[in-house]
């Protein structure tokens, strides 16, 4: 075994890396096969997603571990509240895509301090707006990759996707209660049929109505940086 196969395989090996955070340690994963190589800043999607892009829902993949095995650089990370990075805010609803973009900032600055010239975002779904976001101040970073993200507001993307899987009445319902968080008002939950009353819960509505506000097509225009955008054509959620 030559001594490059060695570092290079020493360089695989991942590692455990923490940043202050606004309010508590931020955790994430780095496996940088070269110091030379740009670096992946992989943003999870929506929800309980941890930096494997793996869900306590079912979802277990390991997708964003995956990539890091075959030799890219990448930086996995876990949102601020949730799994290694839960000490960073006590209720991990109460947050917004500005507070995910400060903390993709300053990883973006651990890793330019680490000594990497060039830092590329992948957000995945939810991920990808944040990177958009992050992108409009985009001081340290070389371009974005959004993966299967959307590209219309959330309320239109929510209305794609409930119109033909519910029955009318309970779809007025829930086109209702879309209407009024895109006007920036509470909805009752109780007053919604119970298959939406979770989906609005009143614990995330803060968070919908910030994610409403934003127009992913509007962001992606002002961006001034290279940008790769990845769209299965038979995503059961987004369409292309």
């Amino acid at each position: 075994m030559s001594l490059l196969f060695l570092v290079a395989a020493a360089a695989l090996v991942p590692l455990d890396v923490r940043i202050a955070g606004s309010d508590g340690a931020l955790a994430g994963t780095l496996t940088d096969p070269s110091p030379a190589a740009p670096t992946l800043i992989l943003i999870p999607g929506s929800g309980p997603t941890d930096r494997n892009s793996d869900n306590p829902a079912g979802i277990s993949g390991g997708i964003y571990r995956q990539l890091a095995a075959r030799g890219v650089a990448t930086l996995r990370i876990d949102k601020r509240g949730m799994f290694g990075s839960r000490g960073a805010i006590a209720n991990p609803n109460a947050v917004t895509i500005a507070d995910y973009v400060t903390d993709v900032r300053g990883w973006t600055r651990f890793l330019r301090t680490s000594g990497k010239r060039c830092v590329w975002l992948a957000g995945h779904s939810e991920g990808g707006l944040v990177a958009l976001a992050a992108a409009q101040q985009p001081s340290g970073i070389c371009g974005l990759v959004l993966l299967a993200a959307p590209g219309r507001p959330l309320g239109a993307v929510l209305r794609g996707q409930l119109a033909p899987k519910l029955p009318p009445a309970m779809y007025a319902a829930a086109d209702g209660a879309i209407a009024r968080l895109e006007r920036r008002q509470r909805v009752d939950p109780a007053a919604l049929p119970a298959p939406l009353a979770q989906l609005f819960n009143a614990g995330v509505q803060g968070f919908l109505i910030d994610l409403m506000a934003i127009d992913p097509a509007r962001l992606a225009a002002a961006t001034r940086l290279p940008m790769l955008i990845v769209q299965g054509e038979t995503d059961i959620q987004v369409g292309p």
